[in-house]
């Protein structure tokens, strides 16, 4: 199974801030450590076997936090 995760579109890597983890063949988690504005999007996480391909897709958003808030996560 080949799987993909992309942000807005475009392949998401891992980084000291974006970690992934699958602790089971049909489990997927994205962590995004200290968020800051710019990971504000739509999150998909996309797996493809020889039959299919199957995705999820989540939008980021942050309410009642100002930008300097979203630097202490």
């Amino acid at each position: 199974m080949d799987d993909c995760r992309l942000k807005d579109g475009v392949e998401l890597s891992a980084s000291e801030r974006v970690k992934f983890l699958s602790p089971d063949s049909r489990t997927f988690i994205l962590i995004l450590s200290r968020v800051e504005e710019a990971d504000l999007g739509v999150y998909e996480c996309r797996a493809t076997n020889k039959v299919s391909t199957r995705s999820s897709k989540a939008k980021l958003i942050i309410t009642g936090l100002s930008c300097a808030d979203c630097r202490r996560f």
